[in-house]
């Protein structure tokens, strides 16, 4: 009979449940999984989905910026390319009023000066094919917007399933709350799953001693 008991001792102790801690075992096992159990209803379900649409909203934002800046550079360069332009066209204008100047000279910057237009009006043909191009980028800035505004509301959608409540300004913060409650969710899992192996594992080896000691009540 002590051989018995003291081998099923040591079985329990093999299997990380000593016969002589098991209510203590339990008892700590359910405090863990009590102590995340706020989390056992967490909507992890959609964590995939919010995922998604966070990377997209991240690749909306990048390529909208490009775009942006994309038209401001052209439009900047054109600008500077008009005040170089107009500021030649100042000078040669201050020297053809020079009366000192002889008339070769007169006559090479009235040529310049008719260059010079000739490029102005090129400028002005370009402006107006660029202010195409413009329109178009506007045109597609406006839809990329509209885009990221609609990732946004599916975000926002999301997350009040979680009971985060987010505006577009604070989604990224409304996403790592987000990701820390699917943490704690699988920490609840994890102590629940851990529960459960240790009841079964307990349960197992309170019949198995029942059986032992009937037997040994037998034998008596």
């Amino acid at each position: 009979a002590k051989q018995a008991i003291n081998q099923f001792r040591l079985q329990t102790k093999r299997e990380d449940v000593p016969y002589d801690r098991w209510n203590n075992i339990l008892s700590d096992s359910r405090e863990e999984t009590e102590k995340w159990q706020l989390w056992s209803e967490y909507p992890e379900e959609i964590y995939s989905d919010l995922s998604d649409l966070a990377q997209q909203r991240k690749s909306l934002q990048k390529s909208l910026t490009e775009k942006v800046k994309e038209a401001s550079e052209l439009a900047n360069k054109l600008d500077q390319l008009q005040t170089q332009i107009d500021s030649l066209l100042g000078e040669v204008s201050v020297i053809s009023e020079d009366q000192t100047i002889g008339s070769q000279e007169r006559t090479r910057i009235i040529n310049i000066e008719h260059q010079i237009q000739l490029i102005k009006h090129t400028v002005t043909e370009a402006k107006k094919i660029v202010s195409k191009e413009d329109r178009e980028k506007l045109e597609e800035i406006n839809r990329k917007r509209e885009s990221l505004s609609d990732v946004d509301r599916q975000i926002i959608e999301l997350l009040s399933k979680a009971n985060i409540q987010v505006n577009p300004d604070s989604l990224e913060v409304g996403i790592s709350q987000f990701k820390e409650g699917c943490s704690n969710h699988a920490k609840w899992q994890n102590c629940k799953s851990n529960l459960e192996q240790v009841e079964a594992k307990i349960s197992e080896f309170e019949k198995e001693l029942s059986n032992i000691q009937a037997e040994i009540g037998k034998q008596e």
